[in-house]
């Protein structure tokens, strides 16, 4: 091997070391890059999300159809973004996002729908009762005026009625913020309670206090710009306050149970509704350990290859000082030698060991000089020798 080759070598070998460390570091750079994009979007899905739970929880209450249809969007958004991920990573947050959009276009309609007050036919019904309350209440008075013997009775009902209506009231208001069985029995018997009471208060006489109705009011004719002739009618309107009153009552119970069902399945659906909701934050939760382990593995490789880059930096190292210190100890054994021929012991002869051409020419040189001085020396031995013989 010529010294040449060996050095040209040695900066091969340096120059590689160089463009492999360049080319680690960019590769590393650009892994790294990866897990941190990534976390950049988990963080996107973890906020898309939340975003996706406030609309449907604003939906929920309120049945606003704009809030349906931003929680639609968020969701058409989120399932976009899920793309950008790897299918193990995505996977268990795909799932219940593909169910929670399938739910939202059937049973969060009809959550929507029964966002509203659903004692509101209740509430409803106990106005209208309080309202004919009152009028018999009046109706009882004017009776008293005009001196008929049962007027009193009518008053001791109503005010009775009055006093069951606002238990029932209470009773209803409580039963459906508390949810107990056992309260719905006891508004069921006020309730029958205020039947007997309408009942008996339908029985009694009429008071014979009339009022004056006028008959000429006809709505149709007086759309057609017909004039009718004026005529009016004198007719008590007990009989209606206490026939509308009872009939209220009677409906009462059956609005009572079809709220009951009502409330229980909003109940059911809002469960529903959560229940999907949490499936939805579990899964973006799910998401984060295998991001972390995804950005370990990464760290992992990138740390492999410098570690392996830095191991061949060293091996390449200690190639390269092995033959500086060959190269040094093959020229080192020139000195002591030639020494000796310099102090005229030729015996012994150079011996460099070595396998580059430039050490070998030279030790084939310093041979040549020992044996051309071995010579000369000779010749000049024997030429003294010969002129002291002479002499």
């Amino acid at each position: 091997m010529r010294l040449k080759t060996l050095t040209l070598f040695n900066t091969c070998l340096l120059a590689a070391v160089g463009i492999a460390l360049a080319a680690s570091l960019w590769w590393a750079q650009q892994a790294l890059k990866v897990p941190y994009t990534l976390m950049d979007a988990y963080l996107n899905i973890v906020s898309q999300t939340q975003a996706l739970q406030r609309d449907t929880e604003a939906y929920r209450m309120s049945g606003d159809a704009v809030r349906l249809q931003q929680a639609q969007h968020t969701a058409e958004g989120l399932q976009q973004s899920l793309q950008a991920f790897p299918d193990d990573i995505r996977q268990p947050l795909a799932a219940p996002l593909t169910t929670f959009i399938e739910f939202m276009q059937t049973d969060l309609l009809a959550v929507g729908k029964l966002s509203g007050d659903p004692q509101g036919l209740l509430t409803q019904a106990e106005r209208e009762m309080q309202a004919e309350l009152d009028h018999l209440a009046s109706y009882a008075r004017d009776g008293q005026q005009q001196g008929a013997r049962q007027a009193m009775e009518y008053v001791r009902l109503t005010d009775e009625l009055q006093g069951d209506l606002l238990r029932i009231s209470l009773a209803r208001g409580k039963l459906f913020s508390q949810n107990d069985p056992t309260l719905l029995t006891n508004l069921q018997r006020l309730v029958k309670a205020a039947q007997e009471r309408a009942s008996a208060l339908d029985a009694l006489p009429l008071l014979g206090v009339v009022e004056e109705k006028d008959s000429s009011n006809d709505p149709f004719a007086s759309l057609l710009g017909v004039t009718t002739s004026n005529s009016s009618e004198a007719t008590d309107p007990g009989a209606d306050y206490k026939r509308t009153l009872l009939s209220l009552l009677n409906r009462y119970p059956g609005e009572l149970e079809r709220t009951s069902a009502l409330i229980v399945e909003r109940a059911q659906l809002q469960s529903i509704t959560g229940e999907r909701i949490d499936s939805l934050q579990a899964g973006a939760a799910q998401m984060r350990p295998a991001l972390t382990a995804a950005r370990d593995g990464i760290t992992n490789q990138v740390r492999n290859v410098q570690l392996a880059i830095i191991g061949l930096i060293i091996v390449i190292a200690l190639l390269i000082e092995r033959s500086q210190r060959a190269l040094s100890k093959a020229i080192g054994r020139f000195a002591p030698v030639l020494s000796t021929y310099a102090e005229g012991d030729f015996t012994q002869p150079v011996e460099s060991s070595s396998r580059i051409s430039e050490l070998k020419q030279l030790e084939l040189a310093a041979n040549q000089l020992r044996q051309y001085l071995i010579e000369l020396v000779t010749t000049i031995n024997q030429q003294a020798e010969a002129l002291s013989g002479t002499s």
